[in-house]
């Protein structure tokens, strides 16, 4: 902690100082104010705890807390006084000083406000992280449902970083175990900081953080740190958002360059991400759908990816790839033992192995019916993309790109369009139902969010539509977006 003593006694000071370093050795940052005035000075520093004498030459200590409060409000304020300022002591803890200490000051008394404090510093530090990813969550969620862009007051005038922690690997439980085990690494890591950051696994089983940094390259280096001590595979890709408008606009293209990681960059902390890229995304997206394309355990589609794969081959697509990431990447997101020295014998290895893509029991041609057959019969739970890879056991990615392909939009608009759809009839069916009722019955907790959707996809609130239709039932079936 950054610790702040205030006396206008060198000695006491000297004493206080000595008795931190000998209990707590390099674990705190120490400055020392002799006035009231100075520690309204010090208080630019943002100490996390300040002991303040109360009887202080040019200001005292309670006029310099009152102060310095509105410089620093998340200090902790001790007053160190003696017994005939006890009651000085009390008019300031009612003002809000955090507690007192009677002098001639004991190092276990010492030690006691310092530990409480450092517990008082964990719990702040830990509910505004909760806030801020609560924020961003929320945020993110808003922006695929609505295109919108929702109030974040925690991150609004700050620079934020943002890093998508790519962690590929064939067996899908174990690659859930290596990004909990990752989301726990970088919670040790912030745990003493006061950066605000929030982590949290994306659909595709990604890991996105982003961090509200005071200092950008601390942040990183923090970041940085956790890539040094990785024990799997592990691709880090990094911006920086210098304004708050801007943030999911520049998460949505982290994203789509992650890919790149399959040609260039794979088990490598890109922290400076080149703006030439153009060239080889056509070259990434084909190796990319080659990983996808196995995971579906669908031979026949595996053998035609391979053969599209050799055509781009042939026409040069892959000049600028780098062979030896292509092939770090295929091997952890497949499984495969794939040996090449070069794009040709990479093909030879992927036909060789095709037989290993076993078709599914049920062929990928029947994927769209088995999604909507599912929402139609759990649209009102909470469910996502990885819930239907779950159940067809298959990779989010992959799946998430198939709908989109063959749907035309994404399975988040088809599942609103689901939703709102069945709450169209009920709306329409009783000018009793209430909103909240309707809301929870197709799968929303928030009726002011569900008010939103529906708006968005009917052109009309809940209760405006409602008392349209209320007593004439309308069948209201859910497009293909």
């Amino acid at each position: 902690m950054r610790i702040l003593i205030a006396d206008d006694e060198p000695m006491v000071r000297l004493g206080i100082r000595t008795m931190i370093q000998d209990e707590a050795p390099g674990q705190h940052a120490i400055t020392e104010a002799a006035n009231g005035k100075e520690v309204v000075a010090r208080a630019a520093d943002y100490p996390n705890l300040a002991f303040v004498d109360i009887r202080m030459p040019l200001m005292d200590g309670i006029q310099a807390i009152t102060q310095a409060k509105d410089v620093s409000p998340e200090t902790q304020w001790v007053l160190v006084t003696g017994f005939s300022d006890f009651e000085y002591a009390q008019q300031a803890i009612r003002l809000g000083v955090t507690d007192y200490l009677l002098k001639p000051v004991s190092p276990e008394q010492l030690m006691g406000v310092i530990n409480a404090a450092q517990q008082r510093l964990a719990q702040q530090r830990q509910a505004q992280n909760r806030q801020f990813q609560a924020e961003l969550m929320a945020h993110f969620y808003q922006m695929d449902l609505l295109a919108e862009l929702p109030p974040l007051a925690s991150a609004v005038g700050q620079t934020l970083q943002i890093f998508l922690l790519c962690v590929d690997c064939a067996e899908r439980d174990t690659r859930a175990l290596r990004v909990r085990a990752l989301t726990e690494r970088i919670a040790q890591a912030f745990e003493a900081g006061e950066q605000r950051y929030a982590a949290f696994v994306l659909p595709t089983y990604d890991l996105c953080l982003i961090i509200q940094a005071g200092e950008t390259q601390h942040a990183r280096q923090i970041v940085n740190n956790l890539w040094n001590a990785r024990q799997h595979p592990l691709t880090i890709l990094a911006e920086s958002v210098p304004t708050y408008d801007g943030l999911y606009t520049t998460y949505e293209r982290l994203s789509a360059l992650s890919v790149l990681r399959t040609v260039c960059c794979f088990d490598t902390c890109c922290l400076d991400w080149p703006d030439d890229h153009t060239t080889l995304l056509e070259s990434a997206l084909h190796t990319e759908q080659i990983a996808l394309t196995f995971l579906s355990r669908d031979e026949f589609a595996f053998r035609k990816v391979v053969g599209a794969f050799q055509a781009a081959q042939r026409e040069g697509i892959f000049a600028q790839a780098h062979l030896p990431s292509m092939l770090a990447y295929l091997r952890n997101a497949t499984g495969l033992p794939l040996e090449a020295g070069s794009l040709p014998e990479l093909v030879a290895s992927l036909s060789a192995n095709a037989q290993k893509a076993h078709r599914q029991a049920t062929g990928s041609g029947d994927i769209i019916e088995q999604i909507k057959t599912y929402v139609a019969a759990h649209y009102m739970q909470d469910i996502a993309i990885s819930t239907l890879a779950d159940e067809l056991d298959i990779t989010p990615n992959y799946l998430s790109r198939i709908f989109h392909q063959r749907a035309g939009c994404t399975f988040i608009s088809y599942l609103s369009e689901v939703r709102i759809g069945i709450a169209q009839q009920l709306l329409a069916a009783s000018a009793d139902v209430s909103i909240r009722e309707v809301s929870e019955a197709v799968g929303y907790s928030n009726p002011r969010h569900f008010a939103k959707v529906f708006t968005k996809l009917t052109g009309k609130s809940p209760s405006a539509y409602q008392g349209t239709y209320s007593g004439t039932p309308r069948a209201a079936s859910p497009t293909m977006c």
